[in-house]
């Protein structure tokens, strides 16, 4: 049995991140384009062991990454067994070393991944899907996620509207959040469709059950809890009240994080990891943009965005890069982020 594993998916599965270490961005921007399913998944073109357009979905909370049995097979990946755990139960995986792992200008290569049926994600978001990939690729460079123009944008980002800490415990990455005044260890997920936090924490906040939900992970279905919430708050800035996710889950209680902050839950129009500051930055979309008092409490001071290389930001997408598809995260447990020999 390998080191134990955490599998998130699809904001009902709570990953993991590997820690980032020794980032350097390039004052040189690259743009890749991403569609979006159900509302929030991001999915772009990659390769993965050399077979181009791929499709992964991204999952800024997902660490190791995933690929589709499939795909291991079709490239004859040797691969040992394995343990994973998400929301209810502790599932048989299987682990592997894909040689090489592109997506817009990052590489990974010799990187350890699990090995999954994906099958039941593709069905969820309507789309094929051959890998999910996580920060364990995607962290070698800082990023910004831009919603409104569909683009993944690599490269040094600056400082958006707000901004918070990125922390780190036992190789995870997290920022604080504040739920009806509890502070809550929350890592940052882009393949959730809410807020979602484990039940402890809900206990502490003292809020009452709004309703039953039922959602389905790698494990088969699982049950939730939706509360309300009158305040949540990331950095001091206070973005309003929510109706939040609550798993009661046993076998996630010993995770040092409590739970997972969705991106695609909170209406911003673009966010930012600048892994060289070790900030996590946003961005309101569209109308909200203008009305900054809906932003309560400090804000970074908004210096803008570095300016991008051209004017047309597909004049810069890698289209030289293989590119992978991907979607939903997945974590491994105070695991060694895998060296990327260069």
């Amino acid at each position: 049995m390998g080191r134990f594993k955490v599998l998130a998916c699809l904001a009902v599965m709570l990953p993991l991140i590997g820690v980032m270490e020794g980032q350097s961005s390039s004052d040189r921007h690259v743009w890749l384009p991403f569609k979006v399913y159900r509302g929030y998944v991001l999915v772009v073109e990659g390769s993965i062991g050399g077979v181009p357009h791929r499709k992964l979905l991204i999952d800024t909370a997902a660490y190791p990454s995933v690929i589709d049995q499939d795909l291991a097979r079709k490239l004859h990946l040797s691969s040992t067994s394995d343990e994973l755990r998400v929301v209810g139960q502790n599932l048989k995986s299987e682990a592997a070393v894909v040689p090489l792992v592109q997506v817009g200008p990052v590489e990974a290569r010799n990187l350890s991944v699990q090995v999954q049926d994906l099958h039941g994600i593709e069905k969820k978001l309507g789309t094929h899907v051959d890998a999910l990939i996580g920060l364990d690729v995607l962290g070698q460079s800082s990023f910004r996620i831009d919603y409104e123009q569909q683009q993944l944008v690599f490269g040094a980002v600056g400082v958006l509207q707000a901004s918070a800490p990125l922390k780190q415990i036992d190789r995870m990455t997290y920022v604080d959040t504040e739920l009806n005044g509890q502070v809550a260890h929350l890592l940052v997920g882009s393949a959730a469709s809410n807020i979602t936090v484990f039940g402890n924490v809900a206990s502490k906040m003292r809020v009452a059950e709004t309703k039953q939900l039922e959602s389905t992970n790698l494990g088969g279905k699982v049950s939730l809890r939706q509360v309300h919430i009158d305040r949540l708050a990331v950095g001091g800035v206070d973005l309003g009240p929510r109706e939040i996710q609550v798993t009661d889950s046993e076998n996630l209680r010993t995770l040092p994080v409590d739970g997972l902050l969705s991106t695609g839950a909170l209406g911003f129009g673009q966010v930012a990891f600048d892994f060289d500051h070790q900030v996590f930055s946003w961005e309101m979309a569209g109308k909200a943009r203008n009305h900054t008092t809906a932003l309560r409490g400090p804000r970074a001071t908004n210096t803008g965005l570095p300016p991008i290389e051209g004017s047309d930001p597909m004049s810069t997408v890698a289209s030289g890069c293989p590119s992978l598809q991907g979607s939903a995260g997945n974590c491994r447990s105070a695991a060694p982020r895998p060296q990327q020999p260069r």
